[in-house]
């Protein structure tokens, strides 16, 4: 059974250690540690997991201000706990502006991971979700877009792929405004792909076949900046396919984590 616990007053974490490497989830905007739950229903029983709510999400406390360091640093330290109590490696699944903190994360703290599994990472900030940055005018279409059920339907409607089985694209909704726009105007204060340049950890990358046109127009950008990043596309799903398609997902995370377990033996040895 999964063990909840409290490392910090900020931060929530789920853990269910074992022998062997360890899945740790670094969910996206709007998500919580649940947003694993249909992925952990595909990863072999015994396979070590552990995850967190980034501050402010699910059962983690608010920080007093939103910026980079309060979102990364805590996670940065529950990590450097998890290498004190778990022999790793470490592979890393971030779903979308996981994927982002997460590199962020690395960029900081060079050995945190072991393999970073970046799912449906932006390059770039896209332009319809900078409009929600503009003062004043951002905040009412946050709202409007967001805090309602006939915004929430016809966003949902507008992001479908051709597909009555699209999830919902805006769980956000349940996740406090402040916490969300905190978010996503760090995010933008990040910049683009290229802010990551120095990061050597292992990556792969992962995006479903129908997802954001914007987010497959980075994906080049990712390529050119990581170039022995492997990258596989999910077929048939869209934006998230931790949801749509968890058993494929589960694939490509094992072989990972079989890999990256490879080359650390090799390492030690």
């Amino acid at each position: 059974m999964s063990t909840a616990l409290t490392l910090s007053p900020s931060l929530h974490v789920v853990e269910e250690l074992r022998e062997g490497p360890l899945i740790i989830g670094l969910h996206g905007w709007g998500g919580s540690h649940h947003t694993f739950d249909p992925l952990r229903e595909h990863l072999p029983p015994t396979r070590a997991f552990a995850a967190c709510d980034w501050p402010g999400y699910g059962h983690s406390q608010a920080p007093a201000d939103f910026t980079l360091d309060a979102i990364v640093e805590p996670v940065a330290g529950w990590l450097r706990d998890l290498r004190g109590r778990h022999p790793g490696p470490f592979i890393a699944v971030g779903s979308c502006s996981g994927a982002l903190f997460g590199i962020e994360l690395l960029r900081r703290h060079a050995g945190a991971l072991d393999h970073l599994v970046m799912v449906e990472p932006f390059a770039f900030n896209p332009w319809y979700l900078k409009l929600f940055l503009i003062p004043g005018f951002g905040r009412l279409a946050y709202t409007s877009t967001f805090a309602n059920p006939l915004g929430r339907w016809l966003t949902n409607r507008s992001l479908a792929a051709q597909s009555d089985e699209q999830p919902d694209m805006t769980t956000v909704a349940q996740t406090p405004t402040r916490t969300t726009l905190s978010y996503l105007r760090e995010l933008d204060r990040m910049g683009n792909a290229r802010r990551f340049t120095s990061v050597t950890t292992p990556l792969s990358l992962v995006h479903g076949e129908r997802t954001f046109g914007a987010l497959i127009r980075g994906i080049p950008i990712w390529q050119e900046l990581f170039p022995c990043a492997q990258l596989d596309v999910v077929e048939g799903a869209g934006h998230l396919p931790l949801s749509e398609k968890p058993e494929l997902l589960a694939r490509l995370i094992e072989r990972e984590a079989t890999r990256t377990a490879a080359k650390v033996g090799r390492s030690a040895g």
